[in-house]
């Protein structure tokens, strides 16, 4: 992605980055897709460290409030199925506690908002979203 640059492989010290964003964590569904039709493409998690999607698994190392509902996050995200790490600056406005845009280096604007569990399609039902939110193991990617 451009506007991207390396991030350190190191965790960060506090690993409840999410919980700095005013929003419930859980899955997030992007705007233009019902809920029940939900797919890899479409579906991120956010966790208690960060936002996992099926590229992507980031953790936020920073997240600094910009005034009002504005956010500017650094992320080091490793890539799924290469775990290539790969940093990222991107800003979130919060729309409410489940609605969220996000405005990638790129200039890519996304999107989502939160979708109960129950009303996605199968496979990420069977997900232990408790776990899942708690970085407890790993969280299986649907297919």
């Amino acid at each position: 992605m451009p506007g991207s640059e390396a991030a350190a492989t190191t965790q960060p010290e506090d690993d409840e980055r999410a919980a700095d964003l005013p929003l419930r964590r859980g899955f997030y569904v992007s705007n233009d897709t019902a809920c029940g039709e939900a797919s890899n493409a479409t579906l991120a998690l956010l966790h208690a460290a960060g936002l996992n999607s099926a590229r992507e698994d980031c953790h936020f190392d920073t997240v600094v409030p910009l005034g009002g509902a504005r956010y500017r996050t650094t992320e080091h995200c490793a890539v799924i199925g290469t775990g290539d790490m790969i940093g990222y600056a991107t800003d979130w406005e919060v729309l409410s506690d489940r609605d969220f845009r996000r405005t990638l280096a790129s200039g890519a604007v996304i999107r989502m908002r939160r979708c109960e569990q129950s009303s996605l399609p199968e496979a990420w039902r069977m997900i232990d979203l408790d776990a899942a939110i708690n970085r407890e193991g790993v969280t299986p990617s649907p297919r």
